[in-house]
């Protein structure tokens, strides 16, 4: 029995060092490419998170813009590269995969931000040359300005929580994941 935690190393054969070096670094091996792969996954997911970020920032950015444009041409009609630029990014909403959204709680934020823009592309085109710019557009930006500013801060959140997660969120996304 006490023979079974002790082995003789220096009586073993070249074959066998060779099998026992083979069978550690084989093992090193598997360690480091599954930490690679690990690494590689939350680089893409970083970057994707980075992107929503960016998206919602730039949709706060656009409102302010869009609401001072409003305030400014009171009794007007609004710009057409506001128009275009909520076009723009009404697109780019689109093109988002709902498979490739790294976090569930992201599809929320992502619809929401997406009737944000669409909101604020149906009011730039009815002021574009139809109706004139009131307090009540400007009232109904201010909105739009408002919900944006809600969309970048759950934005902030869910990309703080992914990229450090407390150890009951890691608990929490396991179970979800598993189950």
């Amino acid at each position: 029995m006490e023979y079974c935690f002790y082995l003789d190393w220096s009586g073993l054969e070249p074959e066998v060092w060779a099998a026992w070096a083979q069978a550690v670094l084989s093992a090193i091996a598997i360690v480091v490419a599954a930490r690679m792969a690990i690494n590689q996954e939350k680089r893409q997911q970083r970057a994707k998170l980075s992107a929503y970020l960016a998206i919602a920032s730039d949709i706060v950015d656009q409102a302010d813009s869009s609401l001072k444009d409003f305030r400014g041409r009171e009794g007007q009609y609004s710009s057409l590269p506001q128009y275009q630029w909520w076009e723009r990014i009404c697109s780019v909403l689109d093109a988002i995969p709902l498979h490739e959204i790294p976090d569930y709680r992201l599809y929320d934020v992502i619809w929401r931000a997406k009737n944000i823009s669409i909101g604020a592309r149906e009011l730039h085109a009815k002021t574009q040359s139809k109706e004139l710019i009131d307090a009540k557009k400007i009232e109904i930006m201010e909105l739009i300005r408002e919900n944006a500013g809600g969309v970048y801060d759950e934005t902030v959140k869910v990309v703080n929580e992914v990229i450090t997660p407390s150890i009951v969120q890691r608990i929490r996304y396991w179970w979800l994941k598993r189950g």
